[in-house]
């Protein structure tokens, strides 16, 4: 007596066709989207004028400038106070050799400027700022590495500890780059 095998003798769905029908439906959403993907692939991850992305969306920016057109008064004698900016540059120069920040995560410090967050030349203007007014009271509104460079700052260069108050709705990177003792 013979008797013949099902082609599918485990019951389980023929993953071959299952894998060939969610491919054709990924290439369907991409022939629906394709102008999405198109974007993305230029601008790096995000659409332009998408909240993330650096790139301002090119129709709206032409809108508001038809729309602003002629509307921007004219500023005789503007004083942009050249050596006072000149003045500030080389007082936050006399900080650049105190610099704590390493480019990794390192020991002792919970800013390092290898992140995607907030760059480097940030955290170098956060820091000089920091130093040449020595705030007594700090309060943040969105928080994380920013935050970093401010407690390291403050830990290293400040008399005294002022007052510090971190917002962040979602701050599971706070807390990863916070020490014990500032929890």
């Amino acid at each position: 007596m013979s008797t013949s095998l099902p082609a599918n003798p485990s019951g389980f769905p023929d993953l071959e066709s299952e894998v060939a029908s969610l491919r054709e439906e990924v290439a369907a959403l991409k022939l629906e989207n394709a102008d999405l993907y198109v974007q993305l692939a230029k601008e790096g991850g995000w659409a332009a004028g998408h909240y993330y992305s650096p790139i301002p969306d090119y129709a709206e920016v032409q809108r508001q400038i038809e729309h602003k057109r002629g509307q921007i008064p004219h500023m005789p004698d503007l004083d942009l106070n050249h050596a006072g900016q000149e003045s500030l540059l080389e007082e936050f120069a006399s900080y650049q050799s105190e610099l704590p920040f390493p480019e990794e995560k390192s020991e002792g410090l919970r800013y390092f400027h290898n992140n995607e967050w907030f760059t480097y030349a940030d955290a170098i203007f956060l820091h000089c700022l920091l130093r040449k007014h020595q705030p007594r009271r700090i309060i943040e509104v969105g928080s994380g590495f920013s935050s970093a460079v401010m407690l390291d700052t403050i830990d290293r260069f400040f008399p005294a500890r002022p007052e510090v108050t971190l917002i962040e709705p979602y701050p599971d990177r706070l807390r990863s780059l916070l020490f014990e003792r500032d929890l």
